[in-house]
């Protein structure tokens, strides 16, 4: 088995080799219309089915994923997002509705009345000034998204701690080899080739 080296408690996971996708988000088709207005006349028509392709939103089993891509000189480009469960904005999650979840987008119709698909915000547990936030539009079932979001949550903060007991400690950066007092070291020496003059 391969020696594990240390990396943040943010990104472990049971696997070290993998990141364990918990569930993929279904996108509404409602986000095409979202699209055409966001991307407007010029690119939105003849683009919005490509860049609905390309959205994705995740619920990994430390962090969610996303990706909305955008129109640049008319070629469809990947925006994606990653937003680890030890970040503020990532203690709850909750549809998007009218002004709420409280303090956070401050928006009547932030999905359009559900036209351009329905939303989860993430939010801190912090006061109302100091609150931070993240929207993930364009979802198919907001209600399904959040449970996934706070099931995978709530595991990661009862094993992050508990995964470096179930490995086997790694090996040290730096080994020094000792040689035994009166002992003679070969060093290599480069040879060189005669030049033929």
């Amino acid at each position: 088995m391969a020696a594990y080296t240390h990396y943040h408690k943010t990104m472990r996971t049971f696997d070290p080799n993998a990141i364990r996708i918990v569930h993929h988000a279904k996108i509404s088709d409602g986000v095409k219309c979202y699209y055409c207005l966001a991307v407007g006349v010029c690119g939105g028509p003849c683009c919005k089915d490509k860049m609905y392709e390309r959205t994705y939103v995740q619920v990994h089993e430390n962090r969610i994923e996303a990706s909305y891509p955008f129109l640049c000189c008319c070629k469809v480009k990947d925006h994606i997002s990653v937003y680890y469960f030890d970040q503020k904005n990532m203690q709850n999650a909750a549809p998007a509705g009218f002004c709420s979840p409280f303090c956070t987008h401050w928006q009547c119709f932030p999905t359009c009345c559900d036209m351009c698909g329905q939303a989860v915000v993430t939010y801190s547990s912090l006061c109302c000034p100091c609150r931070k936030w993240t929207m993930f539009p364009g979802l198919d079932d907001a209600e399904e998204v959040c449970r996934h979001i706070k099931d995978a949550r709530n595991n990661w903060e009862q094993t992050r701690d508990k995964i470096d007991q179930m490995r086997p400690a790694g090996a040290p950066v730096v080994q020094q080899m000792l040689v035994p007092a009166g002992t003679v070291q070969l060093v290599p020496v480069a040879t060189y080739a005669k030049p033929a003059f």
